[in-house]
């Protein structure tokens, strides 16, 4: 029977005072059947409610909580060891029985194929989770929160939903907040949600809930390592290893392996790269010996490769899940692949993969942002690149994604030194060295420091890829770097390299021999002495520099004004804008703007020595436009 005709008929009944049979013919039903449901609302509301009648060879409910306390307080408890404990204390319950329970509560009985570290994914929906779940809704529609969430509570595992992230912590039991706490991840700013976690695991530590512990300890060592802390992640793995004590539980395996992946991550970022790949193959031998392997951990096993920087290896494993997850993973992957096909220079195959693709599970904005800036640059557009890393800083640093700010510094730095500022990135890679050292981004700062010195920094053993590259291209030169770059998959690093390095590629072009560069980048003015770029500081005191040498020009105002209006509109080389636009903005009121203009723009020319075929005006139709066709403008905005 309906479970929406039986609310309406005993609604009906109680709000009006029909008799059972008056309502039975106006519902069309038979007057028995409504007095059995006035008899199972007055004694179950709940059940009545929710459409939900708990099995009559159930458990009682103080049997399936002594049951799933047995679980919490010892994760690695298998079923027969559950079995003798209860029957030592005089319950005689069948390992079938035990089974069943920890199934229903989310502790076993998992789909193999949707196996991931996110646990309310895999856990599967049961018709008492579905029935209550409904009703749930339906009470937080009416605004009764503390009713719906009492209806939650009584679920014994509920599945990946939104409804329960908007039910307020203090209303709900132990094993909602830990779901809810998954559910939350990436969508909370990374501090804040870290110490959510971190205040969840204390209370589950307290209440030895040690099961949902790990869950929630999983967790945190993922968001302290999106955070950049892997040392306090590793801290964190070794405290959670204890629990799990390597024991074989095919229920922990989830756990377990995801617990190594996180290590494997740390040790790499650590710079710890022997433990690193022996984790990954200790992994990876873990996945041989399975009859069947979740995707999800393809995926996760790809990841850790690319933190070792073994990129033709994550390649392998993210090709092995594509299109085999949920869209939200499946976009991950073409985002990790689009850094992959760019990595190894192959930019048509990035930029098709990267449009339907993401880039991280915080700041997603920033991440896009980040790989687009690195197209740009490699497209010969440093100004377009630069505005982008600006942008992307201004997403990632809210959340305190350190490795993303490493990524969006660097980047920025190398399209400053590319149009020949190589104070400008000097002083940026100087700024970011003390953050990179003080949260310990050991793979990184020795790629500062080789930029902005040469001094030895590095033990032979802890090298990674990126940093070896810039090692032979700083001693070998770029012939030996590039058959490098090519073998390992790292042909945008080399790019990024050589653009503070010029002088590796002048050397020899000056022989007449060929490199394999992009020639968008080859005319950028670190290369191409010929190529005019001037560097406006207009926020004080005011200073043009014109190829890096300062120009002792007195502008009047409004030459300066329109110089900065200039240099923002018109920033690189094919560049253009509507003139109209300009007598809009200078000369509003005027009735001769075209002669203002002209005599204002010549002024700029002489002054700043501009030859006159590198600002131009170009018709369009009906248009006039000032376009820019050989200039790079740099300003301190």
């Amino acid at each position: 029977m309906n479970v929406e005709i039986r609310k309406k008929a005993i609604e009906y009944y109680f709000e009006n005072g029909t008799s059972l049979r008056e309502t039975a013919k106006i519902f069309n039903v038979h007057y028995q059947t409504i007095f059995k449901w006035v008899k199972i609302y007055k004694e179950k509301k709940e059940e009545f409610f929710t459409g939900y009648r708990r099995p009559w060879n159930r458990f009682p409910k103080q049997i399936e909580e002594k049951i799933i306390l047995l679980k919490e307080n010892e994760p690695t408890l298998t079923v027969r060891k559950a079995k003798e404990i209860l029957e030592e204390e005089g319950i005689k319950i069948s390992i079938k029985g035990i089974w069943n329970v920890w199934k229903r509560y989310g502790y076993t009985g998992f789909k193999k194929e949707n196996l991931t570290n996110d646990f309310t994914e895999y856990t599967e929906w049961t018709k008492e989770a579905k029935f209550k779940y409904e009703y749930a809704k339906e009470i937080f529609e009416k605004n009764e929160i503390e009713k719906c969430a009492k209806i939650l509570n009584s679920i014994p595992s509920l599945p990946k939903n939104e409804l329960i992230t908007k039910i307020p912590d203090d209303l709900l039991n132990l094993k909602r907040k830990v779901e809810k706490t998954a559910i939350l991840f990436g969508k909370l700013p990374l501090g804040e949600y870290i110490a959510k976690i971190q205040k969840l695991y204390k209370e589950l530590e307290i209440n030895k809930f040690y099961y949902s512990a790990l869950i929630i300890g999983i967790i945190e060592i993922i968001s302290l390592q999106w955070k950049g802390e892997f040392k306090e992640s590793l801290k964190k793995i070794n405290k959670i290893k204890i629990r799990i004590n390597k024991k074989k539980n095919s229920t922990l395996f989830p756990l377990y392996f995801n617990i190594l992946l996180s290590e494997g991550i740390a040790h790499a970022f650590l710079t710890n790269i022997k433990k690193g790949i022996k984790i990954s193959q200790i992994c990876y031998n873990m996945l041989k010996k399975r009859k069947y392997v979740s995707p999800h951990f393809y995926y996760y096993l790809g990841t850790l490769y690319m933190n070792l920087e073994k990129f033709k290896k994550a390649e392998y494993f993210f090709l092995k899940c594509l299109n085999r997850l949920e869209e939200k993973t499946d976009k991950r992957i073409k985002g990790r692949l689009a850094i992959i096909y760019l990595l190894k220079g192959n930019y048509k195959k990035a930029l098709e993969i990267s449009k339907d693709g993401e880039f991280g599970e915080w700041s997603i904005e920033g991440w896009n942002l980040l790989f687009n800036s690195l197209i740009f640059l490699i497209k010969g557009m440093p100004d377009k690149s630069i505005s982008l890393c600006k942008k992307a800083l201004s997403f990632l640093k809210p959340h305190e994604i350190s490795w993303g700010i490493f990524v969006a510094s660097f980047t920025m730095a190398a399209a400053y030194s590319s149009l020949g500022e190589k104070n400008i990135a000097r002083n940026i890679l100087k700024e970011i060295l003390p953050f990179i050292e003080k949260i310990r981004l050991k793979r990184e700062s020795p790629i500062i420091k080789l930029l902005i010195s040469n001094k030895k920094i590095l033990k032979k053993e802890n090298i990674f890829p990126t940093t070896r590259l810039l090692l032979l291209l700083k001693k070998y030169g770029y012939k030996k770097a590039l058959s490098y770059a090519k073998k390992n998959y790292l042909l945008s690093y080399l790019y990024r390299y050589i653009l503070f390095l010029p002088e590796k590629i002048n050397e020899i072009v000056e022989k007449g021999e060929k490199v394999e560069i992009p020639k968008n980048i080859l005319n950028l003015p670190a290369f191409n002495t010929a190529t005019l770029s001037f560097y406006i500081k207009f926020l004080s005191p005011f200073k043009i520099y014109r190829n890096q040498k300062k120009l002792k020009r007195k502008l009047s105002f409004k030459e300066k004004t329109f110089l900065i209006f200039i240099s923002e509109k018109l920033k690189a080389p094919g560049a253009f804008l509507d003139i109209q636009k300009i007598f809009e903005t200078f000369w509003p009121s005027s009735s001769s703007p075209r002669r203002n203009f002209s005599r204002l723009l010549s002024n700029i020319k002489i002054k700043l020595k501009i030859p006159d075929n590198l600002l131009i005006l170009k018709r369009k139709k009906e248009e006039t436009y000032l376009t820019n066709k050989g200039i790079y403008f740099i300003t301190d905005q």
